[in-house]
């Protein structure tokens, strides 16, 4: 099938390959089919895990102080009697909270600056001004009521159109700019004025969306706790995005992520409002580490309300539709003004996601768009229903009807008439993205099947006969799955464009344990969709297992891999390419050892029944379960080589060394260094850190006996055995020094600059030194004369004085560079 394009979009290349892992197929035996959602036992029961469930000791309860004014300067905040009042542990104010904590995370460029507690000024009611710790939350709202506010009234802007012309006080952030516009650009895909000059009629209208917000069942909460010791934070929470915003809020509390580990809750109700958790979260942060104490903060309905961060798009239209007489549309021009509320955490990604599916279902030629976001004295919009998406199907669907009503067109008519068809796709939109499938006229037509329209049409003449009014809707909306996370910035000035992050990842863990039972780890919470359920039912496929043999759990942010969660309709789609993706390297690995096993061909093999057996013959298999334990608890019993050992993350390709005939000790080789050419002069451990992952077994550096290593390779240290009979340790095994050609022999001349950088100040060379002291002094080495015989290099006080100065003076040379290197380091960063 061939791709159309308009005009102005050249087809060669557009179209990206697919990457599709596994093809559709037929006959599934668990997806698709009916059974009893996993999450339902504990959720049925009470015993779902939420913010407000979670209990830990030494826990102190947080009320928050509001704004009751809609734009104001704080002249003075009076905390005496709050303070006084008993079993109250902390009051915070935004000055002093900016003190120690950074402004919270936002995706706009440029940033407008916002606090978890406001400073120097309010922007809406209910942003909070002030915080109180207590014993519980009874007496930490008692506390709020004593604090003592004076405010400087401002100017209040809450018209969108009167934002774009706002002077002095009215401005809410002089310091991005003179007006309340915080940006104004056009944008225009395709050849939009000759399209309106071939019009035989342009439909005008002005159009207005009003602002919603999310009310969830569950409000937004954090329990946070504050290690004074470790300067780590542990936090409950309920966000939908924790582990792809994680960093992000660990930067405003000033701790890197390693510090920082959110441990997901349930949600309890979203629609998008526990998408960006943010301010909550920094808050809890900021008050038990203030406090030195955990701090559960929960917001109650009043907070959710006045202090919502995910009101819905709050929007005024002017559009133009150009259309020919026989109702063909031909190009949309529109300029939209966008209330976006006091602040500006995800920028104008809401039209980013509106212009990827611009022209909904219809075949229009070109689109221009005019934006202009403004800020007013209201909350901060948000990804709330649709993150924009359906504030844009709705004006164009008004369009529709008014084009419709002008050209005296049945509405579903014009709409048949207009649709993209089944053999055009995949489809390029003008603004350049891909529809890659869709039947659009048969999706219309099973609609008006299933509403009997003709039925409805007479009872609409009828009451209209009895003076009632009754009409009849009909819209055919497009709504993509899968965001791109360049909606977050595309539409951003090339001069700013801000964090251009291109992808938005998820992820997932999967193993089987040594009784078969298969563990999925998801990097994104329960969020209510379903996706335990989900998951169940796409590994039971992949295995071939019963559901009840996978086990489905959720990752806090220091277990689990990046990860967006759930959002534009993505999750399911994402998270089922990952558990297929991890389900093929898992299924690989566990063929290959039934295969050793069974004495058979892996293409041999098959899933089947929670068994691997052989094609063809029903009584050769084995169980899931005994294949995963022979490989977690028989590792020795596999042979030898790259199908049976665990593979580092990266890999490098280092060829394993000869063997002499009787198969003992390896021969001097140069295939003992790695392919990029650096050189290695003892052993594998003197490269970079990844160089040494993938080393022939009897090679593998590192900590001595197997410390730190992962399990399967910690024996490889250990004195052992080879085939031949012949004893002798890993580290031994490597080529002696006479062995090497002359060029190698200086340790610190390495070709790679990485490994150069790598070798100053490696702690693992300062500790090779000191054990070569500690074998000087205690241990003797043996040398060889010039005549092949063996003699002692510490015969004599002498040869022992020098070699251990030798030694001292090697450790202390290496000691010097590491310093200089980590002085350089610091002085190109700007740290003293």
């Amino acid at each position: 099938m061939t791709a159309t394009f308009p005009k102005h979009i050249p087809p060669e290349g557009y179209i990206p390959p697919s990457r599709q892992q596994e093809p559709p197929r037929e006959g599934y035996k668990y997806i698709g089919q009916n059974m009893k959602r996993v999450e339902d036992p504990r959720l049925l029961t009470g015993n779902g895990q939420y913010v407000g469930d979670i209990v830990l000791p030494k826990m102190a309860h947080a009320a928050v102080l509001r704004s009751d004014r809609a734009h104001a300067r704080i002249k003075r905040i009076d905390t005496a009697k709050a303070k006084a009042l008993a079993g109250v542990y902390l009051v915070l104010t935004g000055a002093e909270a900016k003190t120690m904590t950074g402004p919270t995370a936002q995706f706009a460029s440029p940033p407008v600056v916002q606090y978890c507690l406001a400073v120097e000024r309010v922007r809406h009611v209910g942003e909070a001004v002030a915080a109180v710790v207590a014993e519980s939350r009874y007496v930490a709202e008692d506390a709020c009521e004593l604090i003592e506010v004076e405010y400087e009234d401002l100017p209040v802007v809450v018209d969108p159109e009167a934002a774009m012309t706002s002077t002095g006080d009215a401005v809410l952030h002089p310091e991005r700019g003179p007006n309340n516009i915080a940006q104004q650009r056009t944008f225009r895909f395709g050849p939009v004025d000759e399209d309106f000059a071939k019009a035989d009629v342009v439909v005008k209208r002005t159009l207005r969306w009003g602002r919603s917000g999310a009310q969830p069942l569950e409000t937004v909460g954090c329990v946070a706790a504050y290690e004074p010791g470790s300067g780590k934070f542990t936090m409950y929470t309920n966000s939908s995005f924790l582990n792809y915003v994680g960093w992000l809020v660990g930067a405003s509390l000033g701790v890197p992520a390693s510090k920082l580990n959110l441990i997901p809750c349930m949600t309890g109700g979203s629609f998008g409002s526990k998408l960006f958790t943010h301010k909550a979260m920094t808050l809890a942060g900021t008050l038990a580490r203030a406090a030195g104490r955990p701090v559960k903060y929960l917001e109650d309905r009043i907070d959710s309300i006045t202090s919502c961060d995910n009101h819905g798009s709050d929007r005024l239209y002017r559009c133009e539709l150009a259309c020919k007489r026989d109702g063909t549309m031909l190009s949309l021009r529109f300029q939209v003004i966008d209330d976006y509320g006091a602040y500006f955490q995800f920028g104008v990604g809401t039209h980013g996601n509106s212009l990827c599916q611009i022209v909904g279902p219809y075949r229009i030629n070109s689109v221009q768009m005019e934006l202009v976001a403004v800020l007013t004295n209201k909350c901060q919009q948000g990804a709330y229903r649709g993150f924009g998406s359906e504030v844009t199907n709705w004006m164009l669907e008004r369009m529709a009807d008014a084009a419709a009503d002008e050209l005296a067109l049945d509405p579903v008519e014009l709409r048949r008439k207009n649709l993209i068809q089944p053999d055009q796709f995949p489809y390029v939109i003008p603004s350049g993205n891909i529809y890659d499938s869709g039947n659009y006229p048969a999706v219309l037509e099973e609609a008006l099947r299933i509403a009997d329209l003709p039925q409805w049409k007479k009872l609409r003449a009828e009451a209209r006969a009895q003076g009632r009014c009754v009409g009849i809707g009909v819209a055919t909306c497009q709504e993509r799955s899968v965001f791109s996370a360049t909606e977050f910035w595309s539409l951003n000035g090339t001069e700013n464009p801000g964090f251009t992050l291109t992808s938005s990842p998820e992820s997932t863990q999967l193993r089987i344990d040594p009784t078969g039972t298969i563990h999925v780890t998801l990097g994104s919470p329960c969020w209510g969709n379903s996706p335990e359920t989900m998951a169940t039912q796409i590994v039971a496929e992949q295995f071939q297992v019963d559901p009840s043999q996978v086990n489905v759990v959720y990752a806090d942010t220091q277990s689990g891999f990046n990860s967006t969660g759930p959002g534009g309709s993505r999750f399911t789609v994402m998270i089922a390419g990952a558990i297929v993706g991890a389900a093929k390297r898992v299924k690989d690995k566990l063929l290959r050892v039934a295969g050793h096993m069974m004495e058979t061909d892996v293409a041999d093999l098959e899933l089947r029944d929670g068994k691997i057996g052989v094609k063809g013959v029903p009584g050769k298999e084995k169980p899931l379960g005994e294949v995963a334990l022979f490989a977690h608890y028989f590792r020795l019993n596999l042979p030898e080589g790259d199908d049976f050992r665990e593979r580092a993350r990266r890999e490098l390709r280092v060829r394993p060394p000869a063997h002499d005939d009787a198969g003992g000790r390896p021969q001097p080789s140069r295939d003992l260094l790695p392919d990029h050419g650096q050189h290695v002069p003892r052993g594998a451990g003197r490269g970079r850190p990844e160089d040494r992952q993938d080393v022939h077994p009897r090679l593998r550096c590192g900590p001595r006996r197997g410390h730190g290593r992962e399990p399967d390779d910690a024996r490889r240290a250990h004195p052992r055995r080879d085939g031949a009979g012949h004893r002798h340790r890993a580290l031994r095994e490597v080529p002696l020094r006479r062995e090497r050609p002359a060029r190698d022999r200086d340790v610190r001349r390495l070709p790679d600059p990485d490994a150069r950088r790598d070798a100053a100040g490696d702690p693992r060379r300062a500790r090779r030194d000191a054990l070569a002291v500690h074998r000087v002094r205690h241990q003797g080495r043996r040398r060889r004369r010039p005549d092949g015989r063996a003699r002692s290099a510490h015969a004599s006080g002498r040869g022992r004085a020098l070699v251990l100065r030798r030694a001292l003076r090697r450790a202390a040379a290496h000691a010097a560079q590491g310093a200089r290197a980590r002085a350089r380091g610091r002085a190109a960063i700007g740290v003293r």
